[in-house]
């Protein structure tokens, strides 16, 4: 079982992970901006953070860049966008990101990467 952590300010998209996500069997929290996001990986001990790039205040590019500089253990982190141009921005880029899913998020796409964690982590 992995523990999750959802940075997305669309409650729609949050609610619509969360599912997906408890449905496979992991636990999932979720924060609505980058700065529960970032108190939230302080407390919590995250297997993943699934965060999308457009936040309101710091965007998760920005956030990606603060959890490489000052968190103490790295966590995988997945971008995610509605806008696809970010993509390939995001494969040309260093961001710290693990990869990029297209909103809406599409099921097989989610369970490639959480099976994914789950063999980095040894599951």
């Amino acid at each position: 079982m992995l523990n999750i952590l959802i940075i997305d300010d669309d409650p729609l998209t949050r609610r619509a992970l969360f599912f997906e996500i408890s449905r496979a069997g992991h636990h999932v929290e979720a924060a609505a901006d980058a700065y529960d996001g970032l108190k939230m990986t302080e407390l919590g001990n995250y297997d993943l953070i699934i965060c999308d790039i457009i936040l309101p205040q710091i965007s998760g590019l920005v956030l990606s860049a603060l959890l490489q500089q000052f968190s103490n253990r790295k966590i995988p982190l997945l971008l995610m966008s509605s806008t696809k141009e970010f993509k390939s921005f995001i494969e040309q880029q260093d961001f710290g990101a693990m990869g990029f899913m297209h909103k809406p998020v599409k099921r097989p796409q989610l369970n490639m990467w959480l099976n994914r964690i789950e063999e980095l982590k040894g599951e």
